[in-house]
Order: structure tokens, then C-alpha cells, then sequence
């Protein structure tokens, strides 16, 4: 279902930290399990609620997926002993697939870890008013879920709603190095230097964007070849590196955001019910907020004076 849109919304670099941190904590959740992966986890919610002879090549349609990847996910499932395949009564030459009872015990048991997940890394002090946001922000996503049925949504709503985010965060992906040819790393290290609008380090890129260094400083140098980036030093701490966009960096910028805005429009927002809308964007807010709170300052701003580009050595 599509809902109307009053007013356009930003999907700023503090919505991509929270998606980013909703694919680790299911990932982390499933490695657990024993290697689960998202196909697998999304193959393994539709079979359990859909019919009890469920064709294997219908499920692959409706998830999107190709055959194979359905064998594939299938024989892990079987693997682990969640799942079965049988000879559908449908079809004598298809095959579908059914849930064991351990494999109904394990759904429930992944749905709790992935909502216990979610307010630990979310709402680790348990504040009641963000409580009641980022309850709202799980059961909004959950309903965007169309692979699934209202009714097991509504009791898997951890499950369905980190399966959207995922997906979403993978579309936005996809569709920024169909438009930009660059990495997600490296959009999302021009989008946060549009949102401070000056220069910046990379250990305060690698903090905000919640990024390993090592991946700050790869990105950082393939933008510098992209001739989308500029590093600079700083005279009062010549140790300190900021980076900076150049003159085609900035319209990069604008087309990076642009894109982000228009596809997470598609996709995302006019999706939502705008009750629970609202509701996401306050949580959006809240952790914009705190990448701000958290940045320093004050140390920032002093080494900031009188920066200088870093020149290349030739023949890198």
C-alpha cells in the first residue's frame, strides 16, 4: 500500500547508521543460530507461514529470489533441521517445503533474541517515551513486509521489521552504484561531509558513520583518485589528516543525497502509515542529535585553523 506524502523527507547519514546497526544485530542474532544468512531467514519465516505444502518454486517468486538461491537456502534449512522438503501433493514433480516442530520452537525463539536485540542496541536504558518510538518504528517497518501475512507479521514483528531494514538498506546500495559507480563507504562519507559542511577527520567520520578506520582510510583514498576529495593538514597538529570535498565532490554530494531521497521515497516513506512515519523520524532525529553530541568540538574546531592540502607523491 502507498500512503500520500505531504512533504518530502531527508534520509540523512543518521538514518544509514541505524539501518547499518539493524543488519549487524540480525546478522550477529543469526550467526548464533548457526550461519543463518537473510535469504535463508527470509525463506525460513515464509515457510512457516505459509501452507502446509508450500511449493518451493512459488515461495522464490514471492520472495523475489531465483531458484537456485531457493535450493540453496532450502538445504541449509534442512541442514539445521528447521525444514523439510517433501513431495508436494500439488505437483508430484515439485517439491515443497514444511516446517519441523523444532523449527517452529526456533522462530519464536530468534523473533525474542532479534526484539531483545533491537532495544539493547536502540534502548539499552529502557526510557519509556523512546520505549513507545521504537516500538512504533518496528511494527511500521514489519507492515511494509509484503512477503509475509498481516496476521504473522503482527506476531513476528522484530523478524519482519529487520528484514525490511535490511532490504531497504541493500536497495539503497544497489541503486547508489547503479547512479554513482562508488561504494556505499564512500557515499556515505560524502553525505556526512554535505551535513557538517566543513571539513573533517577521519576518526570523527569513523565514529559518526559508526565505520572501521581501515575503511574510512581506503574510501577516503579512492575518492581522492575520484578527484571527489581533498586531504588536508592541519598546522596547528600535522598528525591530524581532515578530509574535504572538491569542487566535482560537491556535486557529487547533491546527486548522492538526491538519489537517497528519491529512492528511499519509493521505497521507505510513502509505505509507511504516517502515524508510525512520525514516529520513525523521531527516532531519525534522536540519533542525528547524538552524532552531533558526541562530536568534539572544540578539539575539532581548533585544529581546523589554517589546513593545507596534503600533496601526492607521484606515481600513487
Amino acid at each position: 500500500m502507498v500512503f500520500q506524502m505531504e512533504e518530502r523527507f531527508v534520509l540523512d547519514s543518521a538514518y544509514l547508521v541505524v539501518f547499518e546497526r539493524i543488519r549487524e544485530q540480525l546478522e550477529a542474532v543469526l550467526r548464533a543460530k548457526g550461519g543463518m544468512n537473510l535469504t535463508q531467514f527470509r525463506l525460513f519465516l515464509k515457510a512457516a507461514d505459509g501452507e502446509e505444502n508450500s511449493l518451493l518454486l512459488d515461495m522464490g517468486q514471492k520472495l523475489h529470489l531465483k531458484a537456485n538461491v531457493v535450493t540453496q537456502a532450502a538445504d541449509v534449512l534442512e541442514q539445521q533441521g528447521v525444514a523439510i522438503r517433501v513431495i508436494s501433493d500439488k505437483d508430484a514433480r515439485a517439491k515443497s517445503i514444511q516446517i519441523t516442530p523444532h523449527g517452529r520452537k526456533e522462530i519464536k525463539r530468534i523473533n525474542g533474541k532479534l526484539r531483545d536485540s533491537l532495544y539493547a542496541a536502540f534502548n539499552p536504558t529502557r526510557d519509556i517515551l523512546y520505549d513507545e518510538m521504537l516500538e512504533a518504528s518496528i511494527e511500521g517497518a514489519a507492515m511494509i513486509e509484503e512477503s509475509l501475512s498481516p496476521s504473522f507479521k503482527q506476531s513476528h514483528r522484530a523478524s519482519a521489521a529487520m528484514i525490511t531494514y535490511c532490504l531497504i538498506e541493500q536497495s539503497i546500495i544497489d541503486h547508489l552504484k547503479l547512479v554513482t559507480g562508488a561504494s556505499f563507504s564512500e557515499c556515505r562519507i560524502l553525505q556526512r561531509l554535505a551535513e557538517t559542511g566543513e571539513p573533517m577527520r577521519s576518526v570523527d567520520l569513523a565514529n559518526q558513520l559508526v565505520l572501521p578506520p581501515t575503511t574510512i582510510m581506503r574510501s577516503t583514498i579512492r575518492l581522492e583518485r575520484r578527484g571527489w576529495l581533498q586531504r588536508l593538514a592541519s598546522s596547528a597538529n600535522l598528525q591530524a589528516v581532515f578530509v574535504n570535498v572538491t569542487k566535482t565532490g560537491g556535486k557529487k554530494q547533491i546527486l548522492i543525497q538526491k538519489t537517497i531521497d528519491e529512492w528511499a521515497e519509493q521505497i521507505f516513506w510513502k509505505r509507511l502509515e504516517p502515524k508510525y512515519r512520525e514516529q520513525i523520524i523521531r527516532v531519525g532525529d534522536i540519533f542525528a542529535q547524538n552524532m552531533q553530541a558526541s562530536d568534539c568540538i572544540r578539539h575539532r574546531t581548533a585544529l581546523l585553523k589554517d589546513l593545507k592540502p596534503i600533496l601526492q607523491k607521484k606515481g600513487k
